[in-house]
């Protein structure tokens, strides 16, 4: 899910914020990386070892462009949800919750993400 390629042997292994995945030619086409990321994450050190795809069986390997791409979408669906409950906490704090339109209507249109959500993450 992290479109990680190569076994890092030389310092942390990068995490891609953003990417295009190719698994014909097992790289990354673009990038946007945080240095040293997925070594924080996966091993709570920026020099820990992180193996790469490239050392599983092709055919043992998920197809990492969906992969990728439904992680993040689940993960800004999730930051999406947050954003609302907070509008949401803030109009309770006003007295207007049940009464403010727009905050209402934003709840229409995004009750089904969760849902969707659940689907791409699961």
């Amino acid at each position: 899910m992290e479109a990680h390629w190569e076994t890092n042997t030389k310092g942390g292994a990068p995490f891609a914020v953003i990417a295009l995945p190719d698994m014909e030619a097992e790289k990354n086409l673009l990038s946007l990386d945080i240095p040293d990321g997925l070594s924080l994450l996966v091993t709570h050190s920026f020099g820990g070892r992180v193996q790469g795809l490239k050392e599983f069986p092709k055919k043992d390997r998920p197809n990492v462009f969906i992969l990728f791409w439904s992680f993040r979408l689940m993960v800004a669906i999730g930051f999406i949800l947050l954003f609302v409950m907070v509008w949401a906490a803030l109009l309770w704090r006003r007295g207007r919750l049940y009464g403010h339109r727009p905050f209402l209507r934003t709840l229409l249109i995004l009750h089904p993400l969760g849902f969707v959500a659940t689907e791409l993450g699961g």
